[in-house]
């Protein structure tokens, strides 16, 4: 009988998958086989530029002195018009770019061991009702003793629902639940209505521009390319893969039985080799290449000043890193033009406003008192306008009481408009028209004369905040309107920074003023 043919052979083992490519230095991977391209030279960005970018991270001391910094220094259209956008502020008495405001809240409570619900304007407690000759509505204050204390939610939003039981943790009672704007619900727990409509009224203004154009622009510009993108090279395409072992040769074949001699086997298949392998992966984008033609102490340079400032992304007007540590640490900006503070005394937070270069100080005066015998709690609100630079008030609201906000509501018969927006129209009407207090930005006063701005810059330069940017970007204002000499600007400058740098700044070519300006921006 003829022998078995023999076993067919093993296939082969696949081959070993390819490297991946290296990584490359520019915006897009490597491709296998493909030549580089050269990538496209970079110009610098703009100081403005990089003023919109720092506005949206949420620097806005920095954005604002990326932009005295383009006034000062660049020589384009965008600084001109940003010198344009300079107007009189009739309560500072002095011209600015923008009128920025704080809000803080000076809190006092009695006893000192209270520890429930603030009952800011606008929340309702379980007052006793009295006779009169009014009646109340249906749902207004409530027969029965005090209200129950309400606790007060770690979150910095007390109290109850309004007109049911007090005391649901995480609702402002009677004030409509949550702060309409995040970051200032310190607002809605101390003053409930009374700030919530303030800070309306204030964001309505800075939206419009009534306190500068120029956080608008910089709010609403559309989002630009950073400088120094896309300058690298492409990956290296990935290394080919191993080929796979030979297969294993067949077994021979069974012999046949004694007499005939079996033939013999057919010798088994030779194994397949092995599969090749995959090609690695293109390499993964580089970092951005450096942009090109940049001077040295260019801040322009980096996207970051070189100096003793700080790039856009060191952090914000918190200090520190991104989210920031330091003096401003309960800082928070609750729209371009608008920060809030925190609680503290009315003197800690116009140092705080001081260091953050703001304009305008609101405090809200808090005054809450709980009745142990009744378990009522009184709060009583108002508002003061600080002016940062001096200290002085401009204004103070009339005081308004919970409790008795809560009662006028509770009559079906009333003498006027509600106590909350007559508070707050009364205030605005003199921030926004009084010829001494108002805010609002204007026009230069038609009178103004060299001889006035020469005391104005006497001023400036005798203050101890003459080296900021603002500062010298409001005497570079008042040249740019013709209304001091070139000599008085050179001397002026020479004045704050010392005669090489002054005159670089005044009258020196646009690298030389970048030089001098980077070594000006303000850390984040």
């Amino acid at each position: 009988m003829p022998g078995m043919p023999g076993m067919p052979g093993m296939p082969g083992m696949p081959g070993m998958p390819g490297m991946p490519g290296m990584p490359g230095s520019g915006v897009t991977g490597g491709v296998p086989g493909q030549a580089a391209e050269e990538p496209a030279e970079p110009e610098p960005e703009t100081l403005m530029v990089m003023a919109e970018r720092a506005l949206r991270e949420g620097n806005e001391k920095v954005a604002l002195d990326y932009v005295y910094a383009s006034m000062l220094a660049e020589e384009s259209e965008e600084s001109t018009k940003a010198l344009d956008n300079f107007m009189w502020v009739n309560a500072l008495k002095r011209p600015a770019l923008a009128v920025r405001w704080g809000i803080g809240v000076d809190l006092v409570v009695s006893p000192k061991n209270y520890a429930g619900s603030y009952y800011p304007v606008g929340s309702t407690q379980n007052i006793p009702e009295r006779t009169s000759g009014r009646t109340r509505r249906s749902g207004g204050a409530q027969r029965g003793g005090g209200g129950a204390r309400a606790p007060r939610a770690e979150s910095g939003m007390p109290g109850g629902m309004p007109g049911m039981m007090p005391g649901m943790p995480g609702m402002a009672p009677g004030t409509g639940g949550a702060a309409k704007i995040p970051g200032s619900e310190i607002l809605t727990e101390t003053a409930g209505e009374v700030g919530d409509e303030f800070q309306n009224r204030l964001l309505d203004r800075l939206q419009n521009g009534d306190y500068g154009q120029i956080l608008v622009q910089l709010a609403s510009a559309p989002i630009r390319p950073a400088a120094g993108t896309g300058g690298g090279q492409p990956g290296m395409p990935g290394m080919p893969g191993m080929p796979g072992t030979p297969g294993m040769p067949g077994m021979p074949g069974m012999p046949g039985t004694p007499g005939m001699p079996g033939m013999p086997g057919m010798p088994g298949m030779p194994g397949m080799p092995g599969m090749p392998g995959m090609p690695g992966m293109p390499g993964m984008p580089g970092g951005a290449g450096e942009a090109a033609g940049a001077v040295s102490g260019d801040p322009r340079s980096s996207g970051m000043p070189m100096g003793a400032g700080g790039g856009p992304m060191g952090g914000g007007p918190m200090g520190g890193g991104p989210m920031g540590t330091g003096t401003a640490l309960a800082a928070a900006n609750l729209s371009a033009g608008m920060t809030i503070l925190g609680k503290d005394s009315t003197k800690d937070l116009l140092a705080k406003a001081a260091e953050l270069e703001l304009d305008v100080l609101a405090v809200f005066e808090v005054q809450v008192k709980e009745n142990v015998k009744t378990s009522l709690v009184n709060n009583d609100t108002r508002i003061v306008i600080y002016d940062v630079a001096s200290g002085e008030t401009l204004k103070r609201s009339k005081p308004l009481n919970n409790i008795n906000v809560q009662k006028y509501r509770a009559e079906e018969e009333k003498d006027d408009e509600d106590p909350v927006t007559l508070a707050i129209d009364e205030l605005f009407t003199v921030l926004d028209s009084d010829p001494d207090r108002a805010l609002k930005m204007c026009d230069l006063p038609e009178g103004i004369r060299p001889e006035h701005v020469e005391s104005r810059v006497a001023a400036i330069l005798a203050s101890p905040t003459s080296e900021r940017l603002s500062a010298l970007a409001e005497i570079k204002f008042f040249h740019h309107r013709d209304l001091i000499s070139d000599g008085l600007l050179e001397k002026s400058f020479q004045k704050v920074l010392g005669e090489p740098a002054g005159t670089k700044l005044a009258s020196g070519k646009e690298e030389a003023r970048l030089e001098v300006v980077n070594t000006l921006i303000s850390p984040p």
